[in-house]
């Protein structure tokens, strides 16, 4: 049975108080788990966040989606998931990725493999009350370990290139694919986490398969396509994603046919600029058809005709990212309260 998982999104305006309604919210409307993003420039601190999500809810996982391995130390980190699986109950999780908002702006660059793979091992050993490596001086054994553990928490990496697909395969606990919604994509993340799981002798069937979805819930669908499509243009304009653009049978120069683009990631990640006039105007070159591959976009049987596809496919879990970040969207499409209320009377209860 696959699961739900919504991110929720602290968009300009909405108190803190709001968001813990959000996610009162989110668990009364059956989801499985709520994310927060590890972007403290446009949203609240995402593990205090968690922590009190954790006081005010009994039984949705609480992860973290995605934290980076730069404005942290993964003792910090540790500790931080620890203490929020011991108030909640064992009901955190936490995934890994190379960094976007809560950390590119600061000036670091995208995580490599070897980091992650390093930070990644080393929350995994003190989270499970290990000692790793430290300061050689301090006190003369040069390691260090949590005093306070919470029990085992999943690890996944969300991420979208080759190299960190077969990570995940090789060390976590699962992944949250985030390569779009076409079966081809899909099937390409799959047998590159795979290919990392036997690199190590790991049975596939003990890796969690995440996917994470942008989407647009309307029943406009010409308006919910135009909406997505400034993150799905994201893959079609980053060097870093053309192997999958390439499985796809696509390359930019096809999609734009010439038109001028600019390369700067889609514009959730714009932060104070991301109006909707400029969300619709940035992806006005961008073809349906690509945010038919990368996004949800539609009405309820939209969506139910997708999930059925994804978990035919292999699909453990869904982590769903409404298509806005900062700016709150006027009208039903950008209301998460409305979007999470028909999760759960009309998506959700079909899969049960």
């Amino acid at each position: 049975m696959v699961e739900f998982g919504f991110t929720v999104r602290q968009v300009r305006g909405l108190s803190f108080g709001q968001l813990v309604e959000l996610v009162k919210q989110v668990e009364a409307a059956g989801f499985d788990a709520v994310w927060m993003p590890d972007s403290q420039l446009v949203m609240s601190e995402a593990y205090v966040s968690l922590a009190v999500f954790g006081l005010e809810t009994k039984k949705v996982k609480l992860g973290c989606c995605a934290t980076n391995p730069f404005t942290r130390d993964p003792t910090v980190i540790a500790s931080a998931i620890s203490t929020i699986n011991i108030l909640s109950q064992g009901r955190a999780e936490i995934a890994f990725g190379a960094g976007e908002t809560g950390s590119r702006p600061l000036g670091y660059p995208y995580a490599s493999t070897k980091l992650l793979e390093k930070v990644i091992e080393e929350v995994r050993l003190l989270t499970q009350g290990k000692s790793i490596p430290r300061n050689p001086g301090w006190h003369g054994n040069g390691v260090v370990r949590l005093a306070h553990t919470g029990g085992k928490i999943p690890i996944y990496l969300a991420c979208t290139g080759p190299k960190m697909l077969q990570l995940a395969g090789r060390i976590c606990d699962g992944v949250i694919l985030n390569v779009g919604v076409a079966r081809e994509a899909i099937m390409y993340g799959l047998e590159l986490v795979y290919a990392g799981a036997e690199s190590k002798g790991r049975d596939k069937r003990d890796i969690k398969i995440g996917c994470e979805i942008n989407f647009c819930l309307s029943e406009d669908k010409r308006l919910a396509t135009n909406l997505v499509k400034p993150y799905a243009r994201m893959f079609a304009t980053n060097p870093s994603y053309a192997k999958l653009l390439d499985t796809l049978g696509l390359s930019p120069r096809a999609i734009f046919q010439g038109q001028e683009y600019r390369s700067y990631g889609d514009l959730a990640h714009l932060g104070d600029v991301a109006t909707p006039d400029q969300i619709i105007e940035e992806g006005r070159h961008t073809p349906d058809e690509i945010a038919r591959l990368f996004s949800i976009a539609g009405t309820v049987e939209d969506f139910l005709r997708k999930i059925r596809d994804l978990e035919q496919l292999g699909i453990d879990f869904l982590v769903f990212k409404p298509f806005f970040f900062s700016e709150p969207y006027p009208g039903p499409e950008g209301d998460q309260s409305l979007i999470i209320k028909t999760f759960g009377e009309s998506i959700i209860p079909a899969f049960r």
